[in-house]
């Protein structure tokens, strides 16, 4: 129960000080912690580079209609690249259709 409470009250504390000192640290322009010109590279990366160009676990499963563990096999066995950032690992969408492509049987 006392977990339960700190987890509660935690999250609570992090939500405050995120809505305080989020908006006054998005206002200012530049500061010692924020850079708005990093936000906006950041942004327009997002925006222009990435999004279409890199898929995740699940939507290579889906592509590809395979479990996620086949979908570790692929990777364990250097049939697929990726890349990993912290937990989470991304395709590029070229590779999947070069892979598509290399074991597609013909019907």
């Amino acid at each position: 129960m006392v977990i339960f409470i700190a987890a509660v009250l935690g999250d609570s504390c992090n939500y405050l000080i995120g809505h305080y000192f989020g908006k006054k640290l998005f206002s200012k322009p530049d500061s010692k912690i924020f850079k708005q010109s990093h936000l906006e590279k950041t942004h327009h990366f997002f925006q222009h580079k990435a999004i279409g160009e890199w898929l995740d676990n699940q939507e290579v499963c889906l592509i590809l209609k395979i479990s996620p563990r086949t979908l570790q096999n692929l990777r364990d066995t250097d049939q697929i690249s990726y890349s990993q950032m912290g937990r989470k690992i991304y395709y590029k969408k070229k590779d999947i259709q070069k892979f598509i492509e290399k074991h597609h049987r013909k019907l």
